[in-house]
């Protein structure tokens, strides 16, 4: 089993390579977020609780949906792939 899963990683990089192309890019628009986080705090500073929170978190909320976006893209055409291979050699009965 183990050996299956490092040959389909192995001839498949796109499973690893885009979701780390894109956690690497909103790692990097974070850091840039994070440099106006002083303005948005005394922005934020008249707002209740739960408003200011919503203002700070959104940054990093929409890089995770990103990169789960991203995986559940690659994933499925992962799945149509195999799916189709499979079909061209026969090996599943369609």
């Amino acid at each position: 089993m183990l050996w299956c899963v490092r040959r389909e990683i192995w001839e498949n990089r796109s499973i690893y390579v885009a979701p780390l192309a894109v956690a690497g890019l909103a790692l990097v628009a974070c850091v840039i977020s994070v440099a106006g986080l002083p303005q948005r705090l005394r922005a934020a500073a008249g707002l209740d609780a739960l408003q200011q929170l919503e203002i700070l978190e959104k940054p990093f909320d929409m890089a995770g949906l990103l990169i789960m976006g991203v995986t559940f893209l690659v994933a499925l055409f992962y799945c149509l792939d195999a799916l189709y291979g499979e079909r061209q050699d026969r090996s599943i009965l369609f």
